[in-house]
């Protein structure tokens, strides 16, 4: 009996090592995919938060990290998992992940932003951010 407790834990304590010690962040698909652009060229290094437009919260209710390609996929607040966008009007925001940008007042404040999307699903999301690429 103690021999058959001994083996189970191992493989257990073994399973739970394997799985829970990578290194490696596993990414999160199957959110709404978008591009964006600054003067017609894609950024890259950014981190996009999308509200509703409307004024009533500014809590967010999604992001969008933007990969080398301009490429970005949402996930949820919580940053646990995938979110797909409704239909609907929403204000974004911008803030750099490192690239050499210096992001203006009216993309980085919630309430000032000038980035509004409408988002019909399943089309992508297309964000121009004009004067951004300067910086890059």
């Amino acid at each position: 009996m103690k021999r058959i407790t001994i083996v189970v834990w191992m493989v257990a304590f073994g399973t739970t090592v394997l799985t829970g010690c990578s290194d490696e962040a596993v990414p999160i698909v199957g959110g709404t995919l978008g591009t964006m652009t600054s003067d017609g060229k894609p950024m890259s290094q950014m981190e996009l938060t999308f509200y509703p437009d409307s004024l009533s919260t500014d809590s967010p209710i999604a992001y969008g990290a933007v990969q080398s390609d301009g490429s970005f996929e949402l996930v949820n607040a919580a940053r646990n998992g995938a979110i797909n966008l409704e239909a609907g009007h929403y204000r974004v925001t911008v803030e750099s992940l490192g690239a050499d940008v210096e992001i203006p007042p009216h993309y980085a404040d919630p309430g000032k932003t000038k980035l509004r999307i409408e988002h019909v699903p399943p089309a992508p999301i297309a964000i121009e951010a004009p004067g951004l690429s300067k910086g890059m």
